[in-house]
């Protein structure tokens, strides 16, 4: 596929390709669960100029999400991480993207756990 082509145009097989292989990152115990889908978004806007010119503009977006389901002791959070791109191929690049924020994330609930309540300070801030 050409990069001057629209995302949505893509094969629903090409959207899954980069899904499956993110999954494949998600293996910390903490996570107990999660969803991940394909986002693609075609918007059309029609303008006209004060002098009466008629002109359309389009906009192609295409994007990931991923929501991981964490759970740490008695602590439990749903979270996410999203990112779009113009292009599809954009989207094939963002494996370090989305295995810090799941990383993040287990560092959050999991400090949780091992800091005793009656701490005035933290060491684990988002």
């Amino acid at each position: 596929m050409k990069k001057t082509e629209p995302p949505v145009k893509q094969p629903f097989e090409e959207k899954q390709k980069p899904l499956e292989s993110y999954r494949a990152g998600i293996r910390d115990q903490a996570i107990v669960g999660h969803s991940s889908f394909h986002v693609g978004n075609k918007t059309v806007k029609p303008i006209y100029t004060f002098k009466g010119t008629a002109v359309t503009f389009d906009n192609w977006i295409s994007g990931i999400r991923i929501n991981p389901e964490l759970v740490s002791g008695e602590n439990k959070i749903k979270t996410s991480a999203s990112k779009t791109g113009v292009f599809f191929e954009d989207l094939l690049i963002l494996e370090g993207f989305f295995q810090t924020e799941l990383e993040r994330s287990v560092v959050f609930i999991t400090c949780r756990t091992r800091i005793p309540r009656e701490r005035t300070t933290t060491i684990c801030l988002l």
